[in-house]
């Protein structure tokens, strides 16, 4: 491992470039669970700062594992102990949709690495974004001014290479 004259790690040059990534997406958060996210990414792209391989897959595990925490934290916070004013506890139960569902974190999860994959063209971004967001064939072929046989073949297509992607880098 480098180490500068202090004695602290260098930053490899794929560990900034995952940075630079990381920013870059932190401009575009959507909500606060997004912007924690990407913040506890960061974080872990700095313990580890000497990692050299592909940018874009750093910023995807560091991602992946601060998901993981993050979900860990939700977890814990299903039951809260607040103190009123008199001084006595009062419970409060925190409902699953005030601390993000699992179901929408895996769809953050999912977008997430559609948006970011090098692999997929436009067209399968564009795809997938919407299968994603619930939309079916009959209304992404509307949307694209296509008819529904020729979006199913695209999604099929669409599908297959994502698969292979995804395969490829976890």
């Amino acid at each position: 491992m480098k180490q500068n004259h202090l004695g602290v790690s260098r930053l490899s040059l794929e560990s900034a470039s995952a940075i630079t990534l990381l920013h870059n997406r932190l401009k575009k958060a959507r909500n606060t669970f997004e912007e924690h996210l990407i913040e506890r990414a960061l974080d872990i792209v700095a313990k580890k700062p000497t990692r050299n391989i592909k940018p874009a897959y750093i910023a995807r595990n560091a991602l992946s594992d601060a998901r993981k925490f993050l979900n860990g934290r939700y977890e814990i916070v299903r039951f809260v102990n607040l103190v009123n004013q008199d001084g006595v506890n009062q419970a409060i139960s925190v409902e699953p949709a005030d601390i993000k569902s699992t179901s929408q974190i895996k769809v953050t999860e999912i977008l997430d690495w559609i948006v970011n994959e090098p692999s997929l063209n436009s067209r399968d971004r564009s795809l997938l974004i919407y299968l994603v967001q619930g939309e079916d064939a009959t209304e992404i072929a509307a949307r694209m001014d296509l008819c529904v046989k020729a979006v199913r073949k695209n999604i099929s297509r669409a599908r297959a290479r994502a698969r292979i992607a995804w395969k490829e880098v976890g």
